[in-house]
């Protein structure tokens, strides 16, 4: 199979969370099983452009008239994986992924619009998949996008989204809307929009063909008004499409047999140190 893997981070690129970890080693174990898996991530400043290849311009219209131009440019993760870096000065050139001293950037819509059909693009122009992989809200809108060409006979792919944290939801005001390029009837409490917002996170569990999340529980929790954080009514809408997949561990990087932080080694066949570290610990 050949995937997409959209995400807004990576390691070894840029981190901030674990979705970052999950980008950097699912892939990987993804082609190790034979499949064709390539990502495509913003190129964030903290991303050199020294050693990346230009691929193709993109000129994407977003919140307003005027067209934001960018390209696309091709490098490798530290396992050969092949990534795809959208570049735009205008919305990536920062100090942060998000946001700055404690405050999202105030364009996060469109810098994420942007990057949602950019990859529409690189899928278009550059690598043909069998699916797109969309993770979080930062690429909430492709299934929306996709759901909008399919709807006028164009071209399209299935879509995958995993929720790795329903809380966070790329949530905007309503004025964006009208810069994203979705008809207006996507604009509806069955479509992106929730309690007079834009939802991201809401246009991928509506348009996605499938949802998975990070564990079995976390599936079953997310459709409850206790952890479904007011989307549980559209994640029970979609339960037959909802699945759980327990995160795995990239045990490159955490394996205790050969892990230099902590006090003592120990594997599975050994667990002595792991009577040292419980003692360290306590």
């Amino acid at each position: 199979m050949k995937v997409l893997y959209c995400v807004s981070e990576a390691v070894p690129f840029v981190k901030t969370g674990g979705l970052a970890d999950v980008a950097g080693a699912l892939p990987a174990a993804l082609r190790d099983l034979g499949h064709d898996v390539r990502l495509v991530l913003p190129r964030y400043r903290a991303i050199p452009p020294e050693g990346l290849s230009p691929l193709c311009p993109l000129r994407i219209h977003v919140g307003g008239s005027a067209a934001v131009d960018g390209a696309v440019l091709q490098g490798e993760s530290a396992t050969g994986l092949p990534v795809y870096f959208v570049d735009c000065p205008s919305f990536y050139n920062r100090e942060g992924l998000y946001g700055e001293r404690g405050h999202d950037y105030a364009d996060n819509l469109q810098r994420f619009a942007f990057f949602s059909q950019a990859a529409m693009a690189v899928a278009t122009q550059v690598f043909s998949p069998d699916l797109l992989h969309c993770n979080d809200w930062h690429t909430g809108l492709i299934p929306a996008y996709l759901h909008q060409r399919d709807r006028g006979g164009q071209p399209s792919w299935p879509t995958l989204l995993t929720v790795h944290n329903i809380a966070m939801q790329g949530l905007f005001p309503a004025e964006g809307f009208a810069g994203l390029g979705l008809h207006r009837d996507y604009f509806t409490p069955g479509g992106v929009e929730f309690w007079g917002k834009v939802s991201c996170l809401k246009a991928g569990l509506v348009y996605g063909d499938v949802i998975s999340t990070v564990s079995e529980t976390y599936a079953r929790e997310i459709q409850t008004p206790e952890f479904g954080v007011g989307l549980e009514q559209v994640l029970i809408a979609r339960r037959r499409d909802l699945f759980g997949i327990l995160n795995g561990v990239d045990y490159s990087q955490w394996d205790p047999r050969v892990d230099t932080y902590v006090p003592a080694r120990y594997g599975p066949d050994d667990l002595e140190g792991k009577r040292i570290c419980k003692r360290a610990l306590q």
